[in-house]
């Protein structure tokens, strides 16, 4: 792998990327004004237009693409991807950022931790670019992980071993990564305090890493054997364990986050993914919820062949009723509000005809509930008719009734 070599470049701020929820598009253009390919973010879309320079400094500077400072597992997996260059670099330059515009200047503490433990004053030498600005030479290593097709090379890693070895390990074997306690994230979870409970029963340490600082959480993940976590950013830190380490990988929806495979494989972990979720009904972009947790059945198989036979517990939907109807009509909103955001769109349908179309979804209280959300989402709308029309077809006589007054239909709920 080598670094291009791009003379009087710009490079270009962090923007918003188009259709994806997070991705941000940033990277460096050329003296003509083209895009320079090997610079683009690794997940999300390229600038499609040409943005002038509004800055001309006289410098070499090494850019290692976006510093993702609003998202921990984007930081891991985007920010760190051209470290690699800095082990056999072949000239001495400062390093570049592309930042948001407007950037207050402030960083969260994991990414402070990461370059400290890191090394080589790497923040403190740093450009962080926030307008389009030229540079005399700018070196773009090449990425060693891609998000257009699932593959890196052997130098990703390399950071997370540099900085897991000036960590001292935690002396836990086996460790629970809850997120019972992270009300601020993306993903909404219902359930995961029975996994959690059962899971301490059984001897597992439970961490919150929204609590910790980054140095513990990998003292944590170095130090322990076995891992256990709901699939998400937090099980990203595997980068951070010893190869060999077992994870177990609890699934929160049918979708998967191809990023946890890579991640995953490329720490040498060994992976078993236990299905940990009820699907209530198909939910738009699975991946950000409402997922509810529990004791599923394979859970049960899980802790019954590890001999782990401590369990109580199974899933319990109805008690959390009200939050997930809260959140589902949140994910709904979006869907109508975001046309362009293919997930969400290409859910509706399949939504629509899930709670009309299949016979033994759920209990009759939570059938009702949905088809009056949906309904009051999506008023005055093709939905409405085709909910309308396949309930009297399949004699749902009092569902049916439901659509005609909306105030009938929240005595239901």
């Amino acid at each position: 792998m080598i670094a291009e070599v791009i003379r009087k470049g710009v490079i270009l701020p962090q923007v918003f990327g188009n259709h994806i929820r997070f991705a941000r598009c940033c990277g460096v253009m050329d003296s003509s004004g083209k895009f320079v390919s090997n610079s683009g973010l690794v997940r999300g879309y390229h600038p499609e237009i040409f943005m002038p320079a509004r800055e001309r400094i006289d410098e070499s500077v090494i850019y290692l693409g976006p510093l993702r400072y609003d998202h921990y597992g984007h930081f891991l997996l985007e920010s760190t991807v051209r470290l690699w260059y800095l082990e056999n670099r072949e000239k001495e330059a400062r390093i570049a950022f592309s930042v948001q515009p407007g950037w207050d200047g402030k960083l969260p503490s994991f990414i402070k931790d990461f370059f400290r433990l890191y090394g080589g004053n790497i923040l403190e030498n740093a450009f962080f670019v926030q307008q389009p600005t030229e540079f005399s030479e700018i070196l773009i290593p090449h990425t060693s992980l891609s998000d257009n097709e699932p593959i890196y090379t052997s130098q990703f890693i390399t950071p997370f071993r540099r900085v897991a070895e000036r960590v001292q390990a935690k002396k836990y074997d086996k460790i629970y990564v809850s997120r019972e306690r992270f009300k601020t994230g993306a993903t909404s979870l219902f359930g995961e305090g029975e996994i959690e409970r059962n899971f301490r029963k059984n001897g597992f340490h439970i961490i919150y890493p929204e609590k910790l600082p980054l140095e513990d959480q990998i003292a944590y993940f170095k130090g322990a054997c076995v891992v256990a976590g709901v699939l998400g950013t937090a099980t990203h830190s595997i980068v951070f364990s010893n190869p060999g380490t077992e994870l177990l990988l609890l699934l929160r929806s049918p979708s998967c986050i191809m990023m946890q495979s890579v991640v995953q494989h490329a720490a040498g972990a060994r992976v078993s993914e236990v299905k940990a979720y009820e699907e209530i009904i198909p939910v738009p972009a699975p991946h950000f919820g409402p997922c509810m947790l529990g004791m599923t059945e394979e859970m049960k198989a899980l802790f019954k062949e590890r001999r782990m036979t401590d369990f109580v517990g199974g899933m319990c939907p109805l008690k959390y009723l009200s939050d997930w109807l809260c959140q589902f009509e949140r994910a709904l909103l979006w869907a109508k509000e975001n046309p362009s955001d293919d997930d969400y769109q290409l859910s509706l349908c399949q939504i629509c005809y899930y709670i009309t179309l299949k016979k033994k979804v759920v209990a009759t209280r939570w059938r009702i509930a949905l088809l009056s959300v949906v309904y009051h989402l999506l008023w005055g709308g093709k939905w409405k008719r085709i909910i309308k029309r396949k309930c009297r077809e399949l004699q749902w006589a009092r569902k049916a009734s439901l659509f005609i007054s909306g105030e009938q239909i929240m005595k239901n709920l």
